[in-house]
């Protein structure tokens, strides 16, 4: 199974979804840091306590702490990357399925280079695709095998685009 599609201008590649398990613990962590806060808030109304400072950072810190773990749990469970090629420009958004973060725009003027990354990779079996120009770059978060991201640099060099790789194999210029 592939980890990546091309339809028409858009690359979409898939993160490879986590164990089960890990998936119940991260979500099951993000609802009980939303609920705590909440919790302390009624049994502190319920008291008939004035809020304090410290009970406004300690909801603060944990509600932030839930939207953190809510993030990575979505991002294990339906994150993909999407990345949209136009004639001017390239625009790299991460999908959360819920959400989507803010997009990354790369003005096509002159060459873009495609390459892997294998840095983040323990045992350098995967990497993720980087594109870059001469005023900018950007860096996929999807972790991809070192195969199927060769395979994408083929696929990207027989699409539309006007491509040739470079001597190493490792970077597709565009």
């Amino acid at each position: 199974m592939n980890s990546f599609e091309i339809k028409g201008n858009l690359l979409t590649m898939k993160n490879g979804k986590t164990p089960v398990v890990v998936r119940v613990i991260t979500f099951t962590l993000a609802l009980l840091f939303f609920l705590m806060p909440i919790a302390a808030l009624v049994k502190a109304f319920m008291e008939q306590q004035a809020p304090t400072f410290y009970l406004f950072a300690f909801v603060m810190v944990l509600a932030l702490m839930g939207y953190y773990m809510f993030r990575i749990s979505l991002w294990n469970t339906y994150g993909v990357d999407l990345i949209d090629f136009r004639g001017d420009r390239i625009t790299y958004t991460t999908h959360y399925g819920w959400f989507s973060e803010e997009m990354d725009t790369l003005p096509v003027r002159g060459a873009v280079f495609f390459t892997f990354d294998t840095s983040r990779s323990k045992d350098n079996t995967t990497g993720s695709l980087c594109i870059s120009s001469a005023e900018q770059s950007i860096q996929c978060t999807v972790q991809i095998p070192l195969n199927e991201l060769e395979l994408l640099l083929k696929k990207l060099e027989k699409s539309s685009f006007t491509a040739t790789y470079n001597n190493d194999k490792s970077t597709l210029i565009i």
